[in-house]
């Protein structure tokens, strides 16, 4: 079993992104569940792409907001931009500052 990497999240004004290491108990699904039922209580509906390894829901009400999640060189990352933090259950142990 690998050791896990820490996750990554980087914070601006109007970008939040997470990076998480496969080794990390979850797959791609599972946070793309996640995200759904998140970001559907803010008005995220439209989905803008729908990839095996990339997905982006968005909100139609808000041309500038969306929320990405891709999987590329063994780690997951969410980024969302104009809209507030992800919370994922795998961030559960990691301090959102």
């Amino acid at each position: 079993m690998k050791p896990l990497k820490d996750i990554q999240i980087q914070k601006s004004e109007n970008l939040h992104k997470v990076n998480i290491h496969e080794t990390h108990d979850t797959t791609f699904e599972e946070l793309k569940d996640e995200l759904i039922l998140q970001y559907e209580k803010l008005g995220f509906s439209e989905n803008a792409i729908d990839r095996e390894n990339k997905w982006m829901i968005k909100n139609p009400e808000d041309f500038y907001s969306y929320v990405l999640l891709s999987f590329k060189n063994d780690e997951y990352e969410v980024e969302a931009f104009n809209t507030v933090v992800p919370q994922l259950k795998v961030m559960s142990n990691k301090i959102l500052s």
